[in-house]
């Protein structure tokens, strides 16, 4: 099924006034506006609202665009090697660091402890594909 900006706009109108509506239609906008956005994480978002905003309230409203049916942005994260070099981590890699306190490094498999990994997982969101 197709993502329609309509059809979101909508949904977003029937929920109450808010801090993060006013996000939500804001990143829906910008996503059906510049259709080469592949990927928009908090940063970007903070330059379509303001800067003053929390992550918090940032990230609160990315997730409920992840729980659009279908969704608009999808979860992802990434661990970074160098300036070059990243790999992708399933949110089970991530989880499973969460509760062991080690990431095991996607290429060598070498386990990293939480010091070293944390710094190194970037999570972003992934828009998902539209019409």
């Amino acid at each position: 099924m197709a993502l329609i900006k309509r059809d979101i706009i909508l949904d977003l109108s029937k929920l109450p006034e808010s801090l993060h509506r006013d996000i939500m239609y804001k990143v829906v906008d910008y996503v059906f506006s510049y259709l080469h956005v592949k990927e928009i994480g908090i940063g970007d978002v903070k330059k379509l609202v303001s800067k003053d905003i929390s992550d918090v309230d940032i990230l609160l409203s990315l997730q409920k665009l992840c729980l659009l049916h279908p969704p608009l942005l999808s979860l992802n994260y990434e661990f970074f090697e160098n300036e070059d070099t990243y790999y992708p981590l399933s949110n089970s890699d991530v989880k499973a660091a969460e509760e062991t306190g080690f990431l095991t490094h996607p290429y060598t498999g070498e386990l990293l402890p939480e010091d070293i990994y944390s710094k190194r997982i970037f999570m972003f969101y992934k828009v998902n594909v539209r019409s």
